[in-house]
């Protein structure tokens, strides 16, 4: 059992990896170059609808993968049903970061279906039908600071991983 919990960890860990690194990517490389280079601007609204959509498919298995892997790590660790049933459990400290960072888990799911489902997809038509439009504009930035508000809520979330396993500091 103590390889399938080893396991069940590795790819919790490759799984934030992968997400946080592709999020850094969009938010901190690819965003800005179609936004500062004027020879990409005519490409600028289909690079980001095909972009968008290839990572917001996988981004969304990767969350299902954290998700499942995160509940089986607790389980591996006895952490079950009937232990989060108990408010005794929720007192503990590592109760209280676990509530945290479940309620910023579910924050952050909220927040990304809002903008790979609503958002996004009505930025990119606008961008698509009337780029220099004041909806278009204020579109893309309500998708561009969700983006980033994610990536920051995603490392929140990474500090109190962090923290259930080590301790809180102080």
């Amino acid at each position: 059992m103590h390889w399938l919990y080893t396991f069940s960890v590795w790819l919790h860990i490759i799984a934030a990896c992968v997400l946080i690194g592709g999020m850094i990517f969009l938010v901190s490389i690819l965003v800005p170059l179609l936004i500062r280079d004027p020879d990409l601007q005519p490409l600028r609204a289909p690079v980001m609808h095909k972009i968008g959509v290839r990572f917001r498919n996988e981004a969304w298995a990767i969350l299902f993968i954290l998700i499942a892997t995160g509940f089986a790590n607790l389980l591996f660790r006895g952490i079950g049903a009937r232990t989060m049933a108990s408010m005794e459990f929720w007192s503990t400290s590592f109760g209280r970061v676990l509530a945290i960072k479940l309620v910023l888990v579910g924050i952050i799911l909220v927040m990304r279906a809002t903008h790979d489902f609503l958002i996004g997809p009505r930025a990119t038509h606008l961008g698509q039908t009337d780029p220099d439009n004041p909806l278009t504009i204020r579109y893309r930035n309500l998708a561009r600071n969700m983006a980033r508000f994610d990536l920051l809520l995603t490392f929140a979330v990474v500090v109190l991983a962090v923290w259930l396993v080590r301790g809180v500091p102080w």
